[in-house]
């Protein structure tokens, strides 16, 4: 029984630091794709909004209702 417990304890403490380094980087990976994300969804919105601006205006000018 005792073997076992120190055995559970150096698995424990070899894998804490590599579990910890292991969320960090997670983190700033979740971080940069958000940030590219949120820059993407903003470029996208410009586009969909000169769309439909663009599609309101043809009305205008050609008279169609």
């Amino acid at each position: 029984m005792m073997g076992s417990r120190i055995k559970t304890q150096l698995l424990v403490i070899s894998l804490t630091p590599l579990m910890l380094v292991m969320i960090l980087v997670l983190a700033f990976f979740v971080n940069a794709s958000k940030d590219t994300l949120e820059e993407r969804i903003q470029y996208r919105g410009g586009e969909i909004a000169a769309q439909i601006v663009s599609m309101s205006e043809f009305y205008f000018y050609t008279g169609d209702i």
